[in-house]
């Protein structure tokens, strides 16, 4: 009989839109662009300060754009702001001040860029183009060009993406980047997405480091990262006792890299998805409780549901499998059931109503909440507190 039980495995699976690991994954992706948003809400100040009023406000507005409800990088962009429109209405300096002022500029500027201190270069060289537009114009704007984007391609070789795209759209307002530059940025872009998935979406982290294997497979981490996505979502499925999506990802897995120890654990899965084949079971009316005398190996605990098609009404039910070998007749008339994480509620797809239903616990009537034929596969936060 617990042979039967398997087929929802392969068929109907309640857990297959549910996101693994979405708290952890979201809270340490978060706590990564704050420390990264306050660290350039320090460098914006210390530009403030420095009177480089200019680069201070390219600086607040990057910590905007990580953050969003930063509580004072828009006061700062207001400070810097301020103090430019403070500065200009002192007496227009002498052609020949203005000159000196430029020429001290640029010395500092020709400094930096020789020492290939790009981010210091390019930050005199805003400051000089703010001063006289004209000076140098074709020279500043090439210095400028190439000291944004020797900075972004240096953050974005060492792995700070969100920086290094910074840098380099900067340098594209001051004239189109080659094709291999532009091809690194979209790299960078693709990479910097598909990380965000990491540990919050396995499906769709998969998808993205996919597509970026399939035209950089040398890029940075990507094969390593794809493998481990692979092997990761695969001890997912099976901690969830979904053996056959499991053996699917594992298979995957070993396809890139030949490991004994996930090697086996495919074997394993494609061994109990190999009995999962539907096998009819006996109609149990209402809500009747049996007792089964054999488990399905390895289901020591934790609880399954699964949809049965009863050949008597033509119709599905729902049944609960539990570690304690009860096999229970939960609902009629419904399939494509998940649990309520942590809980004992169940989502079902009601084929009668129809629509998405809630099945309370020890209840044996379902409460609909999106009534419809077109909604399909429910599933709950992890929280329990939203429903899908």
């Amino acid at each position: 009989m617990w042979s039967a039980i398997f087929v929802v495995l392969l068929t109907a699976s309640t857990v297959g839109a549910v996101y693994l690991g979405t708290a952890q994954g979201e809270r340490d992706r978060q706590e990564q662009r704050q420390a990264l948003a306050e660290e350039h809400y320090t460098k914006a100040l210390n530009r403030l300060d420095a009177g480089e009023y200019e680069f201070a406000i390219a600086e607040f507005e990057y910590v905007l754009k990580l953050n969003p409800a930063h509580p004072l990088a828009a006061q700062g962009i207001a400070e810097a702001q301020a103090r430019i429109a403070q500065r200009t209405p002192v007496p227009t300096p002498t052609s020949e001040v203005r000159e000196l002022a430029a020429d001290d500029l640029y010395r500092q500027s020709v400094a930096r860029y020789q020492a290939e201190e790009w981010t210091e270069a390019a930050a005199i060289l805003t400051q000089l183009r703010a001063l006289d537009a004209s000076y140098r114009a074709d020279e500043v704007k090439e210095m400028l060009f190439e000291s944004l984007y020797r900075a972004g391609m240096s953050r974005l070789d060492e792995d700070r993406f969100e920086e290094g795209i910074f840098y380099l759209d900067q340098a594209i307002a001051l004239k189109p980047l080659d094709e291999q530059t532009l091809s690194q940025r979209s790299l960078a872009v693709q990479y910097m997405t598909a990380l965000g998935y990491w540990g919050v979406d396995w499906p769709t982290c998969i998808e993205k480091f996919g597509q970026l294997y399939a035209i950089a497979p040398d890029y940075k981490d990507v094969f390593s990262r794809l493998y481990r996505a692979y092997v990761t979502y695969g001890d997912a499925w099976a901690g969830q006792g979904e053996m056959c999506p499991a053996e699917e990802q594992y298979a995957r897995a070993v396809q890139l890299v030949n490991n004994a120890e996930v090697a086996e654990k495919y074997d394993q899965a494609q061994a109990t998805c190999l009995v999962a084949t539907p096998t009819p079971i006996a109609p149990i009316s209402g809500t009747t409780t049996i007792t089964m005398t054999e488990l399905p190996p390895g289901f020591t605990s934790g609880r399954l549901a699964y949809p049965v098609h009863n050949s008597q009404t033509g119709a599905y039910d729902v049944y609960g499998l539990f570690a304690d070998g009860r096999l229970v007749h939960l609902l009629s008339g419904a399939d494509q059931p998940s649990w309520l994480w942590g809980g004992s509620a169940l989502a079902i797809r009601d084929l009668r109503a129809p629509g998405i239903a809630l099945l309370p616990a020890n209840e044996s009537a379902a409460t609909l909440l999106m009534p419809g034929a077109g909604w399909n596969w429910p599933t709950f936060s992890p929280d329990g507190s939203r429903y899908a």
